[in-house]
């Protein structure tokens, strides 16, 4: 295979910079086949980090990239493919070879500088010369996700002064009572032309991309009733469970619809094991699912199952289990029966019909009712896009 126009100009720039760089660009534009072309022939072996839901996709693109066969969490050859989990194995073999690079994919698994998979990330990321950070979400939070981005690529104390100065010149933070709350946004501009050499982020347009047409679809069923506006977790888990239950018959119907009387493939976002449940007891061995509890075998026979298969059939897709690195273009419908705080979820789950290999135009129908949970989740996500606009 040959790269395209604009992946060519991406791996230039990411042979430039490859020192620290993050790679931003939107989904679909194939940041793997680019970062894989930018560091076959660096002349050293490279550390690749990712979900463990990808490890076996990667392992397939350097194939088709680089000609390279590699074998899953082998440190001995010239691409060590590994996942998020595997981070303490990874100092461990670092102290026996000497490696060149590395690469952290869907690199907002890192956002959170606290955590013991941000701590440990960093330790390895200090050791070595050259780090790409990959991810079409990198500021599902706003600007503070950025900070502990490029802490991992060793910038935040040379760009910004650190975590604090940071915080308070970008995150318009404010108190609380209880502590500060960073997660807002301040001094975009200014944001914006800090990081902008450091950061690759086009979008499919600025790249002269045209993809078929993409339609939001807002679907209303009814009314929750006066349920009220929840606060704690438990009051949200327990709303949103009864919106479930109110909106199954709605699901099974628009399913059955899609499948047996337009005769379309449809991919069916849910977040909740309960819904899922309630909708595999009805359809069966009709349908095909991707989830978390899967093994990436069995998670890429469903998806090749559903790509492939000549039948009107449903798919089931946990929203954060497959919201990046699968591709079900064979669909062009898609319905969220749930929603995340997070637009960026959102965007990249939608990304799974609409892509650069979707021949047909693709209807994105958002099932909601209303005075319900999902107005406060659709709201929360609407309004952090607009705090995020500008900034990358």
């Amino acid at each position: 295979m040959e790269l395209k126009e604009h992946q060519k100009t991406g791996v230039e720039i990411i042979k430039r910079k490859m020192s620290h760089l993050l790679i931003a660009d939107e989904m679909g534009l194939g940041k793997t086949a680019m970062t894989i072309s930018a560091i076959k022939d660096t002349g050293v072996p490279w550390i690749i980090i990712c979900p463990a839901a990808v490890k076996v996709n990667w392992c397939k693109e350097i194939k088709m990239w680089a000609n390279v066969d590699v074998v899953p969490d082998n440190p001995n050859g010239q691409f060590y493919v590994t996942n998020y989990e595997r981070l303490g194995n990874v100092k461990l073999n670092m102290k026996s070879r000497n490696f060149g690079g590395v690469v952290f994919d869907e690199a907002h698994y890192l956002k959170n500088k606290d955590s013991e998979r941000h701590i440990l990330a960093k330790e390895v990321a200090d050791k070595l010369p050259r780090k790409l950070l990959l991810t079409g979400t990198p500021m599902s939070r706003g600007p503070i996700d950025l900070a502990s981005l490029f802490s991992i690529m060793g910038l935040l104390d040379r760009v910004f002064g650190g975590y604090w100065k940071f915080y308070k010149r970008y995150c318009d933070p404010f108190w609380t009572g209880y502590g500060w709350d960073f997660k807002g946004s301040s001094n975009k501009r200014e944001l914006s032309q800090k990081i902008k050499p450091y950061v690759l982020k086009r979008t499919k347009a600025s790249c002269g991309i045209k993809l078929p047409n993409k339609e939001v679809i807002t679907l209303k069923i009814g009314s929750a009733g006066q349920q009220k506006k929840s606060s704690s977790f438990a009051e949200i888990e327990k709303d949103q469970q009864a919106v479930n239950r109110m909106k199954l018959n709605a699901i099974i119907d628009f399913i059955r619809k899609t499948t047996i009387f337009q005769r379309k493939k449809v991919v069916v976002f849910y977040h909740h094991k309960k819904l899922f449940e309630d909708l595999k007891e009805y359809f069966g061995d009709d349908a095909l699912c991707v989830n978390g509890s899967q093994t990436a075998k069995v998670r890429q026979k469903n998806i090749d199952a559903f790509q492939n298969s000549k039948e009107c059939i449903p798919i089931f897709c946990s929203l954060q289990a497959s919201c990046t690195g699968i591709t079900l273009t064979s669909a062009h419908v898609a319905l969220f029966c749930e929603y995340l705080w997070s637009p960026d979820i959102h965007e990249q789950a939608q990304d799974r019909i609409h892509r650069i290999s979707q021949t047909n135009d693709c209807q994105i129908y958002m099932m909601t009712m209303d005075n319900s949970i999902d107005y406060q989740k659709l709201n929360t996500a609407a309004w952090k896009e607009i705090e995020i606009e500008g900034i990358l």
